[in-house]
């Protein structure tokens, strides 16, 4: 359950490393819909990864997010809600796990015209507005 929830929030921060010129405040309002991750394969099925993911964030600072992860050639949908913040590059998320635990990540974003690159533990994902 872990590596899910880890594998979710790296979603989120997994996205190419911002510059230091980054419009932030271009960041905060533009970050606010619903963007749309859909990655390759792994070099091993074996491996656990997001196959596509939808992820919404709204003007009142919360998220959600609908992910289609693979692991080991079965399909498991996971549904995500939580909170998130914004400080100039960073992006913060808050979530609760089904157990009741709360989870935060932080990351690193950047938009580019309709692509959002999230960085997460050198982790880097890209999404497109959708």
């Amino acid at each position: 359950m872990k590596k899910i929830a880890f594998i979710l929030f790296a979603f989120v921060a997994t996205f190419s490393s911002c510059s230091s010129d980054n419009n932030n405040e271009d960041n905060e309002i533009t970050i606010i819909g619903s963007w749309e991750l859909k990655a390759d394969k792994p070099a091993n099925p074996k491996d656990t990864y997001i196959s596509k993911q939808k992820v919404t964030f709204l003007p009142n600072g919360t998220l959600s997010s609908e992910a289609e992860i693979l692991r080991q050639g079965k399909k498991i949908i996971q549904n995500t809600n939580g909170k998130y913040t914004t400080s100039g590059n960073k992006l913060t998320v808050i979530t609760v796990t089904s157990d009741g635990k709360e989870n935060t990540t932080e990351s690193v974003y950047k938009i580019d015209g309709n692509k959002l690159t999230i960085t997460t533990e050198g982790k880097t994902q890209v999404y497109t507005r959708v």
